[in-house]
């Protein structure tokens, strides 16, 4: 009769968990084609499918445990359930690239260890009462909430809420693809969550799990769209980009800044291409490091790099090339740099912004081989 039971629960999860199956199987493949070129984002991808996967067998596998009236297992497989929400929505919050630096990620995992501590008293016979109670009837095991059941709700509507926060972030960005993209995630995200938590007193409503699968499968696309628009090298937006934005945000634009490197000639002469491309990622990612809603960073070509200023101040500006130049000769390397302000934005076009950043930093080129005594020819 188990046999029978666990089959029928077997038949009956591949019946309502199909298309997350379809969905899961589709992304570990597309994810394991392209590791090469997006490791993080594979990486996090396959992470985000496996723990939905998981989730979906840990729900099927509670509702098994329960008729059978196995409150010992029924107790590990909550924990999980509890646990693995706020774990996926982690995940999907790294993948949305908001958070990079160490610290911020630490931050970020914070409510997540806190969710984890407490569901573990549901072990601890004394604390398991504050977290659920366990009873027992003809039709099997069920529990209610104790005082601290709904954490794992309270940390994802916590992580959802920031979610939006960011969505509204990049749209205040002039991000607004991203923005849209995140912004159907969480609300698909969050009516799932819903209606698992509010509309389900049998708990037999299992949307979350394939809600997820389809919101990283849309924020994939978006990756993937998205890598046409930057360069494979540096990871800036690339020229095509440039004129794109140009025209988008010409009304907006304050202010045009030129880099262009000092001695990539010479690197490449002396110590190879690569080396060359490792100095090009260099700035790429002191310029990446540095910008802000203010700031939009492209790579033109070769050495040559442009940031435009969106209603940033002169005095951003400023404080921005300074950052920049700092990070960039930290690392070794040297930059040419030139701007042009325009702060009467109808006084200027932006080809005479550019023609005047780009002889600005001509001077700044000639400065640099003279105070250096270096061969301009020879780099």
């Amino acid at each position: 009769y188990c046999i029978i039971n666990m089959m029928n629960y077997a038949e009956s999860y591949f019946i309502t968990n199909f298309f997350l199956l379809c969905i899961s199987i589709l992304m570990f493949i597309v994810s394991i084609r392209r590791f090469k070129q997006h490791v993080r984002v594979s990486v996090l991808v396959m992470s985000i499918v496996s723990v939905t996967l998981l989730m979906s067998v840990v729900d099927v596998l509670m509702a098994y445990t329960k008729e059978q009236v196995n409150v010992t297992a029924t107790t590990v497989l909550s924990f999980f359930s509890y646990i693995l929400k706020p774990i996926t929505l982690v995940l999907f919050i790294l993948l949305s690239g908001e958070v990079t630096k160490p610290k911020w990620i630490y931050l970020l995992i914070v409510p997540t260890i806190l969710v984890i501590v407490i569901y573990l008293g549901m072990f601890v016979p004394d604390l398991r009462q504050y977290i659920v109670v366990f009873k027992i009837d003809e039709n099997g095991v069920y529990f209610s909430g104790g005082a601290f059941r709904f954490t794992a709700h309270v940390v994802c509507a916590l992580y959802l809420i920031y979610l939006l926060y960011v969505s509204i972030k990049k749209i205040r960005a002039r991000h607004f693809s991203q923005a849209i993209d995140l912004i159907v995630c969480t609300i698909l995200i969050i009516t799932a969550t819903s209606i698992e938590t509010w509309a389900n007193p049998d708990n037999q409503i299992f949307l979350l799990n394939t809600t997820i699968a389809i919101c990283v499968t849309i924020y994939y696309m978006f990756l993937y769209s998205e890598s046409y628009s930057h360069d494979a090298l540096t990871g800036l937006f690339n020229r095509a980009v440039y004129f794109v934005d140009l025209k988008r945000m010409n009304k907006n634009i304050t202010g045009l800044i030129q880099f262009d490197m000092n001695g990539l000639k010479y690197i490449n002469d002396t110590y190879g291409h690569q080396k060359g491309d490792e100095a090009l990622i260099s700035i790429g990612t002191a310029l990446r490091n540095h910008c802000d809603k203010y700031m939009y960073a492209y790579r033109l070509g070769g050495d040559e790099f442009v940031v435009l200023a969106v209603n940033a101040s002169k005095e951003r500006i400023e404080e921005f090339i300074k950052s920049v130049k700092d990070e960039i000769q930290e690392k070794g390397y040297n930059c040419a740099v030139g701007y042009a302000y325009c702060e009467h934005k109808d006084d200027t076009c932006m080809n005479e912004l550019f023609k005047i950043a780009e002889n600005n930093m001509y001077k700044d080129k000639e400065r640099f081989y003279k105070e250096s005594k270096v061969e301009r020819r020879k780099v």
